[in-house]
């Protein structure tokens, strides 16, 4: 893997909005594209609430439904929110029939998502970290990487988009311009019930 890897667009970071990018390109253009992950993508990622207008977008980014599995997405009965608010916002799916949510399985979606890109001609590296970059007098980036196995290694693109996540560290790094909407703050927690112990429940 040492040397230099040439591509059109470089995407950083391969969450939904990185893999989402690259699939877009690989559908639509012609471009070569390479996506790096910092991660070994085992980390345990909470799964969001979800209208059903996801696959739309899913439509669009040529992905069945049936891609994902049957346990990826889960239909939930409800949700509380707090938009701005110290008062939440409580939607029960029983009141509203038309707009169906569902809880999606993280680890199935973003493999699931990532799988897609190399099928289609991406290349995807894991557990590489982006540690240096450059701009050349020709216009194109030139982004000194770092594995943990095979060392150091140069990604050269004309492209580079930052998906790295809320940081925009790479962004940032360029001297980019963050512009921050809101502040939004995401709790999460997982929840294990022993086999029969709802079973005493009245």
């Amino acid at each position: 893997m040492n040397g230099t890897h040439e591509c059109d667009v470089l995407v950083i970071g391969a969450g939904p909005a990185g893999a989402s990018t690259a699939l877009n390109l690989l559908n639509h253009t012609d471009l070569s594209v390479i996506l790096i992950e910092q991660s070994d993508l085992q980390k345990l990622r909470i799964g969001e609430s979800v209208s059903a207008s996801v696959f739309s977008v899913l439509d669009y980014l040529q992905i069945d439904k049936a891609d994902f599995g049957p346990h990826c997405f889960t239909p939930t009965q409800g949700n509380s929110a707090f938009w701005g608010s110290e008062q939440s916002a409580n939607r029960h799916a029983i009141f509203a029939p038309d707009r169906a949510t569902y809880q999606i399985n993280r680890e199935i979606f973003d493999l699931t998502l990532l799988e897609s890109t190399i099928q289609r001609g991406g290349t995807v590296f894991p557990r590489t970290k982006s540690k240096a970059i450059t701009q050349l007098q020709d216009g194109r980036y030139s982004v000194v990487v770092s594995h943990p196995d095979y060392g150091q290694f140069t990604i050269v693109c004309k492209y580079l988009v930052d998906a790295s996540g809320r940081n925009s560290s790479i962004g940032r790094s360029l001297g980019a311009a963050v512009q921050q909407y809101d502040r939004l703050t995401g709790v999460g927690a997982f929840f294990k019930v022993k086999r029969g112990r709802l079973s005493n429940c009245n």
